[in-house]
């Protein structure tokens, strides 16, 4: 076994503690201070169900549908960002072998608005 003297036992131990907690320090650090603006305004965007509910929900896309015999699909295409903060959203015609649009609506992410 190999023998450390006392001295750099003592000057060991000492840089042991101050390397812990200066490391420690820096690493305890919790994520929502570290996250950048663009996270914050997605937290704050409505989800993307309330986004397609707002679409469904509209004169033009409830007379749609209950004009059509085949299923209406309604799916968001594009998702918000936090520089174009809004979601687009199609509504189209399922035939089966393909899909028919009827139409795309942009939705304010955050107020839940249809934008025209």
């Amino acid at each position: 076994m190999i023998e450390i003297g006392r001295g750099l036992q003592a000057i060991g131990l000492i840089l042991l503690l101050v390397f812990t907690s200066a490391v420690a320090g820096c690493t305890n650090v919790r994520e929502v201070e570290t996250m950048s603006s663009a996270e914050e305004a997605s937290r704050r965007f409505i989800d993307e169900d309330v986004a397609i509910r707002v679409v469904a929900s509209t004169p033009e896309v409830t007379g749609f549908r209950r004009s059509t015999p085949a299923p209406c699909l309604i799916q968001v295409e594009r998702y918000p960002t936090a520089g174009e903060p809004f979601y687009v959203v199609s509504v189209a015609e399922d035939l089966g072998d393909r899909l028919v649009m009827y139409r795309q609506y942009t939705v304010d992410a955050y107020s839940g608005d249809i934008i025209e």
